[in-house]
């Protein structure tokens, strides 16, 4: 029985917290002088008409972070691991990149209108700071997914179980 979560249990968790911290940093900036000022605009994530991609990205960091604890606390109780763990916690580590991502490219400030009136959008240092957090989670969530021999449940027949081979 593991006293205590793997290291790639704990980076997947780290790169959810990540995308959490990043929710208090802007996420869209944009920039204009006027009369010789130059002033910025910033927007958080969450900030406005966020619509619904906007608020998934931090539910599927908090599921993510469930995910894993859950699967500890069942590991610790049951002596064996939650079997579909890997395949869920994979998951939701990619859809979270994406929804990153996704946030990322679709400024709620319009890029086009704003052009014309010399006005320059960037992506803010929330957006690099969750996309680094998606980033490590991937990397975690993928290394869990192959880490290690997969586990055999009960499901498997007893031969495969002790060692054996199956027949096909």
């Amino acid at each position: 029985m593991r006293r205590h979560m793997s290291v790639l249990d704990l980076g997947i968790i780290i790169g959810s917290a990540i995308v959490l911290a990043s929710l208090l940093l802007n996420w869209y900036q944009a920039q204009v002088v006027v009369r010789g000022v130059r002033v910025t605009v910033v927007r958080h994530l969450l900030s406005g008409d966020a619509g619904i991609q906007r608020p998934l990205v931090a539910v599927v960091a908090v599921l993510i972070a469930i995910e894993v604890v859950a699967n500890f606390a069942w590991q610790r109780k049951a002596h064996e691991a939650w079997r579909p763990h890997r395949g869920v916690v994979m998951f939701l580590c990619v859809l979270q990149f994406v929804l990153v991502t996704s946030c990322m490219l679709s400024s709620p400030l319009s890029a086009n209108s704003l052009a014309n009136i010399g006005i320059s959008l960037d992506t803010g240092p929330g957006g690099w700071v969750a996309l680094a957090g998606a980033i490590v989670g991937v990397l975690a969530g993928g290394a869990r997914m192959f880490a290690g021999r997969p586990a055999l449940g009960r499901s498997a027949p007893a031969s495969l179980r002790a060692g054996g081979t199956a027949r096909l």
